[in-house]
């Protein structure tokens, strides 16, 4: 959908007969029914605070998109105030495209608060592969079990052990041909991978399985506008923001007293990554009907993503399968 060239159409359906290219399929359709829509009122009606570490070609963008869905962005990327805001903050995203000591300070500094305080952060491993240095900096993250890794094919490839890297910020992997990889890495991490690409592959592990729901749509110009893949990443942090404060707010109002059971969170956190997805997904349709070319996609993006309705982020088409993980080896 936003790292490689993608179809502007949503393929939007009510259809449940398919097959997926690696698992078995448990089911496909639209995104009302797995409450995209009310997800997606969560963030604009709580306005979560998300601090971006994120590069420097794309720190506008990002926090526009943040803007446009309702969040709160703020792009405090220094050692010397990192871990104070981080207290303050309702989730991190990390993304080293241009990183600098200073950011590299921040991030790990916010990301032992965001540890220290169960709030989600979102690791981005742009272009890990291109440098010696930069390869063991993310890996370094990435060992720091993030919430969400997402990132194209070949970067999640290599963070997975099972490629070289891309071609800069740019895939030379499928989708489809890395999930195997996204699965190993989510049971790695404990947590979301999600792969971005002509049709967005979302992945959790749960025991010897793996969960993979797959997002249609977007638009061919997402990839040739900078900002999209990294902003989505932003918005993915809000997302996850707001799905911790719905289960804060659940079990302040209910009986269930406690921590959240470990495959609730994963479960949560889960649909919250595919609602983002399926919400640049929907924009980038949107943008894509509205616009000429390049130059004009990036503002009709931004304006898609704040004015979708219901309607419209219900119509994104999702796939859901299963497999374990000898048959994702297959």
């Amino acid at each position: 959908m936003t790292d490689t060239g993608a179809s502007a159409d949503t393929g939007a359906s009510n259809s449940t007969d398919t097959s997926t290219s690696t698992g078995t399929a448990t089911g496909a359709g639209t995104a009302d029914t797995l409450g995209i829509a009310d997800r997606a009122r969560a963030v604009r009606e709580g306005g979560p605070l998300v601090q971006c570490i994120t590069n420097t070609v794309v720190q506008q963008f990002a926090a526009n998109a943040l803007l446009a869905v309702g969040a709160a962005p703020a792009m405090l990327d220094h050692e010397a105030d990192a871990a104070d805001f981080a207290h303050v903050a309702s989730a991190l995203n990390v993304n080293l495209g241009t990183a600098t000591s200073h950011q590299l300070l921040a991030a790990d500094q916010a990301i032992g608060v965001m540890a220290e305080e169960d709030k989600p952060w979102v690791l981005d491993p742009v272009s890990v592969g291109a440098s010696a240095y930069r390869t063991s900096r993310i890996r370094a993250l990435t060992a720091q079990r993030p919430t969400a890794v997402r990132g194209n094919a070949s970067e999640i490839a290599l963070l997975a052990g099972a490629g070289a890297g891309g071609r800069g910020v740019d895939s030379t992997d499928s989708v489809d041909a890395v999930v195997g990889a996204a699965a190993r890495l989510a049971r790695d991490t404990g947590g979301i991978v999600a792969v971005s690409g002509e049709r967005d592959a979302i992945v959790a592990a749960q025991g010897d399985r793996a969960v993979i729901a797959r997002v249609s749509g977007g638009s061919s110009l997402m990839p040739l506008v900078i900002g999209t893949g990294c902003s989505l990443g932003a918005v993915l942090a809000a997302y996850l923001a707001a799905s911790r404060a719905d289960e804060a707010n659940t079990r302040a109002t209910g009986s269930d007293a406690g921590s959240v059971a470990p495959e609730e969170r994963l479960h949560n956190d889960f649909t919250a990554a595919i609602a983002a997805h399926a919400h640049f997904a929907a924009a980038g349709h949107r943008a894509a009907l509205a616009a000429a070319g390049p130059g004009t996609f990036a503002p009709a993006f931004l304006d898609a993503l704040f004015l979708l309705d219901a309607e419209e982020l219900g119509a994104v088409r999702i796939e859901l399968a299963t497999a374990t993980f000898e048959e994702l080896r297959a």
